[in-house]
């Protein structure tokens, strides 16, 4: 049944939708008064001639150009729209990426609400953790990272129409989802890793194994492949690409990850920049060899409980999404971003949000009341955060001082 289509279901969601909007408009509202940065701005959009007038010789350069070691035409197509209706208005592009933001929220919910067959509350959750929480802040507040935001979007349509495909055998929606993921590619490159997402909603619903679940993905990993190629060469032809020992590459990716698990519960003493980790006398700071133990001790916590789908399920999508930006090939002189978690948050968010629902289904009604409480002080929280987190975002000057108030010595 196409939930789209569904009278009974739509009215049952309506509510839903228009409470994930308004909170979401709420955080992230303060974006829009901010004005452009110092920090990439000028190249994707305010020194870039290229988008200033919709033409064919524009839209040839943007097609055929890399921007900053990315290859993102449509993501650029965008600022040209953007450029059309409000030229160097930061209000106008402030008010796009919300409206994306928005939009993604809303897909993300339906992307929970069909992979879990109807679970209200838990696609709730899931749809409410990646609108608020404080590490998308920069995804959405920051006008140069709108690639997130545009290849977000067909990345959830992707996943929702494969999903649908998975569960009905509808080919026409295999074909929706390549359409999808081709355009969320030439959005953002590190979106490659969508089959493999496919790979674990076969898992996820109990498809049984055969070859043919290999064969209907071939022309996704064929694009992937391509793109792989593509972003290399991006970044190469960028001087992006950083020199890193084989001991680097295995040792600091796992420091990575543990950060990006710790800020998903704990998201404080958040930057815009994460400075790569030093070496003293030939060694990385103690934190980085302690998370090595920390991550292997999460890894068999996932294991022992495999039985719970939502758990190893969640956390497979969390790894594949993360691990392309991990620094397992160095390419940038940062060891993490907020806005690498905008997709792969929403794997950590779903075991929480299908146990939170379980919980409430077994509880009586004053059970249910104390949760219902605990859920809206953890998401005012986070809504407060957020609104915190975007005034950072304000101009250069509030930007920068807010990194060099934490890590001092961090473009050394």
């Amino acid at each position: 049944m196409n939930i789209f289509n569904d009278r009974r279901v739509n009215k049952n969601i309506l509510p839903v939708i228009v409470v994930l909007l308004v909170v979401t408009a709420v955080a992230h509202h303060g974006g829009i008064g901010n004005g452009w940065t110092t920090w990439d701005d000028p190249v994707y959009v305010t020194d870039n001639h290229s988008i200033r007038e919709i033409s064919v010789e524009n839209l040839s350069i943007l097609w055929t150009s890399h921007y900053i070691g990315s290859y993102l035409p449509l993501t650029m197509m965008s600022y040209m729209v953007d450029y059309a209706v409000g030229k160097y208005d930061p209000s106008i592009y402030h008010t796009v990426n919300l409206l994306l933001h928005l939009t993604n929220t809303v897909l993300a919910f339906f992307f929970i609400y069909t992979l879990s067959g109807r679970k209200m509350i838990a696609s709730f959750i899931v749809a409410i953790v990646f609108a608020v929480h404080p590490m998308h802040v920069e995804s959405v507040a920051w006008i140069s990272a709108r690639k997130d935001l545009v290849s977000g979007g067909f990345f959830f349509l992707s996943l929702i129409a494969y999903t649908r495909y998975a569960q009905q055998n509808h080919p026409s929606q295999l074909i929706i989802a390549f359409i999808a993921f081709i355009l969320a590619v030439l959005s953002k490159v590190s979106v490659v890793v969508l089959p493999v997402v496919f790979l674990l909603i076969d898992y996820y619903i109990g498809r049984p194994w055969h070859i043919r679940l290999v064969k209907e993905k071939i022309p996704f990993f064929v694009v992937s492949a391509l793109f792989v190629v593509v972003g290399i060469l991006s970044q190469s032809a960028a001087s992006a690409l950083r020199e890193s020992s084989i001991i680097h590459s295995v040792i600091v990716p796992h420091y990575s990850i543990y950060f990006y698990l710790e800020k998903y519960f704990l998201p404080i003493n958040l930057s815009s920049l994460y400075p790569y980790p030093k070496m003293t006398n030939g060694f990385f700071p103690l934190k980085i060899y302690v998370s090595i133990p920390v991550i292997y001790g999460v890894l068999y916590l996932v294991w022992k409980y495999r039985t719970s789908k939502n758990l190893l399920f969640g956390f497979l999508f969390f790894l594949v999404l993360i691990l392309p930006v991990v620094q397992i090939i160095r390419f940038s002189n940062i060891i993490a971003a907020d806005r690498f978690t905008y997709l792969a948050y929403i794997g950590l968010a779903l075991p929480i949000g299908s146990a939170v629902e379980g919980v409430i289904k077994r509880y009586n009604q004053k059970g249910r009341m104390v949760v219902a409480i605990l859920g809206i002080a953890v998401m005012m929280a986070m809504c407060v955060m957020t609104m915190e987190r975007t005034t950072v975002w304000k101009d250069s000057t509030t930007l920068w001082n807010d990194v060099f108030s934490k890590y001092p010595d961090a473009l050394q």
